[in-house]
C-alpha cells in the first residue's frame, strides 16, 4: 500500500489552519508512530540516517506533540525538561507541503505552552542552521556559536517563556 503524504490525505484544497489541533500523544500510540515517521522522513533520511530503535526508545522518557489536522499529523515536536528552569524543544518536524502555512509555529507554541505550565521559564532549540530565520520570527535569539550535530551546524537558540 502507497503512503499518502499529508496533503493528498487531508486534501490540499481543504487545509485551513483551525482545523489543526495540537495535543500530547502517548508514547508508542498511533500518533506517536505517525510523528515518529515524520521526524524520520524529513529530518534523518536526507542525511542519509534513520530514526534509530535507541533514539525510538529514548522517546520514552520525553513528552510528544503532534499537530493533527483531520486524523493526520502533520507536524510534531518533542519536549524535554532540560533542567527545573530550561526546556528542550527536539525533533520539530512539518510535512513539506505545509511550511509556510502557520503549522510549525503553532505546534511550537502548543509546546512552549506545556514547557511553561511545567514551570519552565525558557525554550532551547538546536535549531538547524537552515531553520534559524523561523525561530528568530517566533522570538528565538541566538547563543554561542555554531556547532555540528548529526552532521550538520546547528545553532543554540533560546526564548524566554
Amino acid at each position: 500500500m502507497e503512503r499518502k503524504t499529508a496533503g493528498e490525505q487531508t486534501g490540499m484544497g481543504d487545509f485551513s489552519i483551525s482545523d489543526v489541533e495540537c495535543r500530547v500523544v502517548e508514547y508508542l500510540s498511533t500518533e506517536y508512530e505517525q510523528c515518529a515517521a515524520l521526524r524520520d522522513r524529513e529530518l534523518r533520511r536526507p542525511l542519509g540516517m534513520t530514526l534509530s530503535q535507541q533514539e525510538r526508545a529514548g522517546d520514552a522518557l520525553g513528552v510528544h506533540a503532534a499537530a493533527i489536522h483531520h486524523g493526520v499529523v502533520i507536524a510534531c515536536a518533542s519536549i524535554w525538561n532540560h533542567s527545573a528552569a530550561v526546556t528542550q524543544i527536539r525533533q520539530v518536524a512539518v510535512e513539506p507541503e505545509l511550511r509556510g502555512m502557520g503549522v510549525g509555529r503553532i505546534i511550537m507554541s502548543f509546546a512552549e505552552d506545556r514547557a511553561m505550565a511545567s514551570g519552565s521559564r525558557k525554550a532551547l532549540v538546536h535549531a538547524r542552521c537552515a531553520v534559524v530565520p523561523f525561530y528568530q520570527r517566533i522570538g528565538y535569539r541566538i547563543e554561542g556559536e555554531e556547532f555540528m550535530e548529526v552532521g550538520i551546524p546547528h545553532r543554540l537558540m533560546l526564548k524566554d517563556l
